[in-house]
């Protein structure tokens, strides 16, 4: 597998989801780089296995941990397995329910939040006492964090409170070099310069707390690839793409838990997504 990233050997990343879909990919780019892999999965054990081996094969070592992040005490535990010392977190594990927000139930809005957002706090809490300055958090959010998405429920409020996480560690863990970003399909949300925040490109800017006295960072603005088949969100109107492969646009697909995934594991919006989450971890000359 070649790779356009950085040679990672030495750094260790903790990747939740990390063992299908995106989380899958992600891995596999930073096996490919080198990088030292802690893979979290809720259940699935022969994915897990599986992907270990493909990360292995790449000549990375893998290791895959069991844990469910609607629980703190396992969202902790994925992280401690990785040791003293965590360079890169990206949290690609996420659920919920395609239906209607007024059908939403409210375990069903609990458990999507402690999930999509709550979890990725408590991973970057436990990342960051475990990180030496200069690291990296990545969240994987989507679209429907800043705009409408049919039947999208209690996933878009998700991502928009992930998104919110997102801007208020970048600020507070500034001052260590720590660099936090989100990434979807079309851009990321991230700070285009410290004081400053966007939440996308359709969106006004809000003003961030500055930085202590004599901290100065400048995060890097890694733009997405753009292609022709991404300029439509799932569900757009009929003869429109979908943003997902390419193909007429549709329902999304559902794996067995019910949650939409991509049907080609190799379709450019997947490509620009991972290659998207690389740049945000270590670029070029990072």
């Amino acid at each position: 597998m070649s790779t356009p990233f950085p040679d990672l050997r030495g750094r260790v990343a903790v990747v939740s989801g990390g063992t299908r879909g995106i989380g899958r990919a992600v891995a596999l780019g930073l096996a490919a780089s080198g990088a030292r892999l802690v893979l979290g999965y809720r259940a699935d054990a022969a994915a897990a296995e599986e992907t270990a081996r493909a990360c292995e094969a790449l000549g990375a070592e893998a290791r895959t941990v069991a844990a469910n992040l609607v629980h703190p005490e396992e969202a902790r535990a994925l992280v401690a397995a990785a040791g003293d010392r965590v360079d890169a977190l990206v949290h690609s594990a996420a659920l919920g329910s395609f239906k209607p927000l007024l059908d939403v139930k409210p375990a069903q809005w609990d458990l999507t939040l402690a999930v999509n957002a709550r979890a990725f706090l408590l991973l970057a809490r436990a990342a960051s006492e475990r990180m030496p300055d200069g690291g990296r958090l990545v969240a994987l959010s989507s679209l429907g964090g800043s705009r409408f998405i049919p039947e999208y429920g209690a996933i878009g409020p998700s991502k928009a409170a992930l998104e919110s996480v997102v801007r208020t560690l970048a600020v507070e863990l500034g001052p260590r070099r720590i660099l936090v970003n989100a990434r979807s399909r079309r851009g990321s949300c991230r700070p285009r310069r410290w004081g400053s925040t966007r939440d996308s490109r359709s969106s006004p800017p809000t003003r961030a707390p500055p930085l202590p006295s004599g901290a100065s960072v400048r995060p890097r603005t890694w733009p997405l690839p753009s292609s022709s088949s991404s300029r439509r969100s799932p569900g757009g109107s009929r003869g429109r793409r979908s943003s997902w492969t390419g193909e007429p646009a549709s329902r999304p697909e559902r794996n067995r838990d019910g949650h939409a995934t991509p049907r080609a594991a190799g379709c450019p919006a997947v490509f620009a997504i991972v290659s998207g989450v690389h740049q945000n971890l270590f670029p070029p000359g990072a």
